[in-house]
């Protein structure tokens, strides 16, 4: 069976990607709509759309990825609190997260954190 990867509606990966996501990676994507205030994505609805391989008719989630800064969203910076609370969210689910860092630097500025802990 296939592969999913939970991903921000508004991602630089899911609008200029060319669907790269699925022409390299073999997996579909499932896209989830960001807060237009901070950027971010409910743990409610990851979890909501987090779908495991016990049912042959849908692909298992195994990515969750966020961008960091978030371009189409005007550049808005996700905290160090937030990203912590997803990686955390990904660990409990076993599965990786991946954090599309671009223009990660301008996070960390944005934030006053370091690129390390982003």
């Amino acid at each position: 069976l296939g592969s999913e990867v939970i991903l921000g509606a508004s991602s630089h990966l899911s609008l200029y990607e060319g669907g790269n996501v699925a022409t390299l990676g073999g997996i579909h994507t499932r896209q989830i709509t960001e807060s237009v205030d901070d950027a971010t994505i409910s743990t409610r609805d990851i979890l909501d759309m987090f779908r495991t391989d016990d049912d042959d008719h849908y692909a298992a989630t195994a990515l969750l990825c966020l961008e960091n800064t978030h371009n189409s969203l005007g550049g808005i910076a996700l905290t160090k609190q937030y990203m912590d609370t997803m990686g955390q969210l990904a660990q409990q689910q076993n599965i990786p997260m991946h954090v599309d860092g671009a223009r990660i630097f301008n996070a960390a500025i944005a934030t006053n954190t370091p690129v390390s802990d982003l």
